[in-house]
């Protein structure tokens, strides 16, 4: 049965592997990165597209008004069903913790923790409707 998937992190790597699998087997994806559709259309090849299960949603993780845009974005185009929520986004601070300065690690926490946290807790409810 096909699910409706929402991914975080999507430009590359794990996430963009991922979109590239699940579409594959079927699946109906919203690839969520910084840049939205312009972005994702530059990214995934026309097959995945010609598919029409791949949509694009301009996603920040680390701002709350686009993380409800993103819910809006589900509500309106899946009817507020959602089966999955990969929170795929984030990235590595490397280096000495010493030579990372408050506002670093605080951007790191934005993007790594409290995103995915507030992004979890915004579609909750779609993830409730789904059982």
């Amino acid at each position: 049965m096909a699910k409706k998937i929402l991914i975080t992190g999507a430009s590359r790597g794990f996430g963009r592997l991922a979109v590239q699998q699940l579409i594959t087997r079927g699946h109906e994806v919203a690839a969520a990165l910084r840049g939205g559709e312009k972005r994702g259309r530059d990214l995934f090849g026309a097959e995945l597209l010609a598919t029409g299960r791949l949509h694009f949603v301009d996603l920040h993780v680390d701002r709350a008004e686009s993380l409800a845009a993103a819910c809006d974005w589900v509500e309106r185009t899946w009817g507020g069903h959602l089966d999955v929520l990969v929170n795929n986004a984030g990235y590595g601070l490397m280096g000495p913790l010493e030579g990372q300065t408050d506002a670093q690690v605080r951007r790191q926490m934005e993007v790594n923790f409290f995103g995915p946290l507030n992004l979890t807790r915004a579609c909750l409810p779609f993830l409730r409707q789904a059982r």
